[in-house]
């Protein structure tokens, strides 16, 4: 059956209207990147009672050719637009690379076509009798002839079929026909995952956004809701890594979280914590913290996977996200998440932000803040807990660079003694083991192998003066101002602001506990050397050369 409008192009309720969708200078929500409403109810709506009897009259060649086209539209493609698939997959066998053809109206392949005819919620319903929905085999057999189509996107959303396979447009979404087109598309196009649309979602962002539209307050009605996330992550688990663009996060995990925050109550207080409705007995009946177990899986370091070890992982993790985990399984506070003996509380201080953003980066400290307080409240003894380094939670929270009322505050509220602790070097002996939690100043040892590493003097200062060492930023850690997108007045403030949160820090540290100022004798420790030591001369020692020391060169040599 054909549909086509008076400009002579057929038309099938599987291509969605052309429009612009408007951007959010906030994070883009559901409503603002998937919009449905405009979605025709039926053929009728988008073309004209007169012209549609004529339609099925004019001829194949005179109705689809563009004028506009810079290559033929070739016949594969008019019948997918007619919505043929029998002729599509006989035309496919015969030339099958004329699936690389690109409508320039639209941008749109066969591949396309035949993937948003699956999703095409009208068409699932029964709605047009005289339609059908492309074939799973014929979707294989599209990218198998040209897995060129599966990376090209459409100029309509700036999606390709591997995106519209993972679309959600309705409750009715069948999830094993989305888990097999994913499966085909990665198959031949491994490559198509990494093509993100304009507002840098990816395929698995997409669906984690569609998908919540349309159960944001419901429960799951399907067996396993989270069929298509894990085949995507099988295929590419570092889909999951969270990323930068345009200096907002994408990551699918964030996605999740700020897609359904009426859920994800963001409270830096447990007892007013109440992520999930009366209704609910467990997380585990709430098909959203599902997905994100799925999703912390893919960020577990241990042979051993704990949800609450991988949140505390996890740099900036959603604090309702890990507050979940937390009371789920309490006793995990209280267990190590790694070889070095961390708690999570210790991993929570480890937290650091992008070392090429000078004045820190607020999204991380907010929730960096939030989280320490919500972990104390749960477990406070974990404070007063060294690790297998003999580092307790407040001496890694100095070294990344916390601020004194970010964090380090409700530590010394907990363990005032903490501040009593003189700082232990991890490795003196071996060169090419960390010193302390975090890399400072090496840049030095880069320059020459035989310069003695300034941070060997931390060994036996107070928590005051550690932080005062690490405070200071390397020269080779600092960017230029074009490099962050600032100008050179934006710059110089975001030092200025840094230096003052860094004296706040060291003040606060100090006042605290002003008595270790007294009690500090400096521990020096210099590095050895495999190296024989030259004999060193006296300033007065005349250096005598001898003749035997040369040979004569003769004509003869």
């Amino acid at each position: 059956m054909s549909h086509v409008t008076s400009a002579g192009v057929p038309v099938t309720p599987a291509i969605l209207p052309k429009r612009t969708v408007p951007r959010s200078p906030k994070m883009p929500t559901v409503h603002d990147i998937f919009d449905t409403t405009q979605w025709p109810e039926t053929p009728s709506l988008r073309i004209a009672p007169a012209e549609q009897e004529g339609a099925l009259a004019t001829p194949l060649s005179d109705t689809i050719d563009s004028p506009t086209a810079k290559l033929p539209i070739t016949r594969l493609y008019k019948y997918a637009r007619q919505c043929n698939w029998e002729a599509v997959s006989c035309e496919c066998k015969l030339y099958p690379r004329d699936a690389k053809c690109v409508e320039p109206s639209d941008g749109t392949t066969a591949l396309h076509l035949a993937v948003m005819s699956r999703i095409n919620p009208f068409l699932r319903e029964g709605s047009l009798p005289d339609v059908e929905m492309a074939p799973l085999e014929l979707i294989e057999q599209l990218v198998a002839a040209c897995p060129e189509a599966a990376i090209t996107r459409c100029s309509v959303k700036k999606y390709t079929p591997l995106i519209y396979a993972c679309l959600v447009l309705g409750q009715d979404y069948d999830l094993h026909d989305g888990v097999a087109m994913v499966r085909s598309l990665l198959q031949h196009a491994p490559h198509s995952v990494y093509v993100f649309t304009d507002d840098g979602f990816s395929a698995l962002d997409v669906h984690i956004l569609s998908y919540s539209r349309f159960h944001r307050d419901k429960q799951d009605s399907q067996d396993d809701s989270t069929l298509v996330m894990r085949a995507l992550l099988e295929e590419r688990p570092d889909l999951a890594e969270a990323r930068s663009y345009k200096n907002r996060v994408r990551g699918p995990l964030e996605l999740l979280y700020r897609s359904n925050l009426e859920h994800f109550k963001d409270s830096s207080k447990v007892s007013d914590f109440s992520p999930l409705s009366a209704s609910m007995d467990s997380p585990q009946e709430w098909w959203a913290w599902r997905w994100a177990d799925v999703l912390l899986r893919q960020h577990n370091n241990s042979s051993e996977y704990k949800s609450l070890h991988a949140a505390c992982g996890l740099t900036g993790c959603p604090l309702p996200i890990l507050l979940i985990a937390a009371q789920s399984n309490p006793g995990q506070l209280k267990e190590p998440v790694n070889e070095l003996g961390n708690l999570p509380l210790h991993q929570v201080c480890m937290w650091i932000c992008d070392s090429e953003m000078i004045a820190g980066d607020p999204f991380v400290l907010r929730r960096k803040t939030a989280a320490i307080e919500s972990l104390l409240q749960l477990y406070p003894e974990a404070a007063r807990i060294k690790n297998n380094m003999g580092e307790t939670p407040l001496q890694l929270a100095i070294e990344s660079k916390t601020p004194f009322h970010g964090g380090l505050e409700a530590l010394i509220r907990v363990f005032e003694d903490g501040l009593s602790i003189p700082r232990k070097l991890r490795a003196v002996d071996d060169e090419n083991e960390q010193l302390l939690s975090v890399d400072v100043y090496d840049d030095n040892e880069s320059v020459d192998s035989d310069w003695v590493d300034p941070v060997l003097a931390v060994e036996g200062m107070y928590p005051f003066m550690v932080a005062a060492v690490v405070s200071f930023i390397p020269l080779s850690k600092r960017r230029p101002s074009f490099f962050l997108n600032q100008t050179e007045a934006q710059h110089q403030a975001d030092l200025e602001k840094r230096e003052l949160e860094n004296l706040r820090t060291i003040y606060g540290l100090l006042r605290a506990r002003p008595s270790v100022f007294k009690q500090y004798k400096p521990v020096y420790r210099k590095k050895k050397s495999n190296q024989m030591e030259e004999p060193e001369l006296s300033e007065y020692t005349e250096i005598v050369e001898d003749d035997s020391d040369y040979t004569e060169v003769t004509c003869d040599d």
